[in-house]
């Protein structure tokens, strides 16, 4: 159930040093709140600020003005209670599929017993049941990212911050990563910040989707209605219709 907000950032300023020197600025006053418990897609052209945006509330980058809480606190990395996906998937290649889920447990003082116990569990859940030695090159994309979805969890997160998790893969497994996604989000109540350039995805998995621009947001919509969504219904391309207007309007 959605609650008060988790994430809250206020008049988010921030810019980069070109090649020549110069300040480009990215955000200019950036609002935004992330209700607990939402799935928030984000959208928005290259250049805009999406992944930034992800990376300011990991803790990875910091900003020049403005306000950013996360769970009412500055993010730091390493001590926010969001886990992170990439497009790019982070697991070790010389560590077998078991040990990488189990690490973050480990780490969060689980003997090896206990966490590769727990780990087993987060990749039947991801749907790897019975992969548990296989090394990361053994696996193919769509696994890999199952992998990382299961390490992720297990770093018992309050939501996650996932920054094109899905853009490397084909459309079935795409599709099916999507389902087992939004089911775990919608069991667990996570909170999870979503980017992506995929209109169709944004509309599928969201309960919130928000067009950012070069002026900051240029279209919020709250998606009404259970998920998986049916693309195929009217609701459905209506709202798609309205996002890639806003989408071509983001892009000028």
């Amino acid at each position: 159930m959605e609650g008060g907000p988790v994430v809250a950032v206020r008049g988010l300023v921030k810019s980069y040093d070109s090649e020549r020197g110069e300040r480009v600025p990215v955000f200019s006053g950036l609002d935004l709140e992330v209700r607990e418990g939402e799935f928030l897609s984000i959208l928005g052209p290259t250049g805009c600020g999406k992944t930034t945006l992800l990376r300011i509330l990991g803790g990875l980058e910091g900003w020049d003005r403005g306000q950013v809480l996360v769970s009412g606190r500055p993010p730091r990395a390493g001590r926010i209670p969001f886990a992170l996906v990439f497009q790019q998937n982070t697991l070790f290649p010389w560590k077998r599929i078991l040990p990488n889920v189990a690490l973050p447990l480990e780490l969060g003082g689980l003997s090896r017993r206990e966490a590769r116990s727990r780990a087993v569990e987060l990749l039947s859940l991801v749907g790897l049941e019975g992969l548990e030695r296989a090394y990361p090159y053994e696996l193919s994309g769509g696994m890999q990212q199952r992998a990382a979805l299961a390490r992720a969890l297990a770093q018992d997160a309050r939501g996650l911050l996932m920054d094109e998790p899905f853009g490397a893969l084909d459309d079935r497994t795409r599709r099916d990563l999507q389902e087992v996604l939004v089911e775990i989000q919608a069991s667990r109540g996570l909170t999870v910040l979503f980017v992506t350039h995929n209109l169709e995805e944004a509309l599928l998995l969201g309960t919130r989707v928000v067009v950012l621009g070069k002026e900051g947001i240029l279209k919020e919509e709250e998606i009404p209605g259970p998920r998986p969504r049916d693309p195929l219904s009217e609701d459905f391309t209506r709202s798609l219709l309205a996002l890639r207007r806003a989408f071509q309007e983001s892009a000028r």
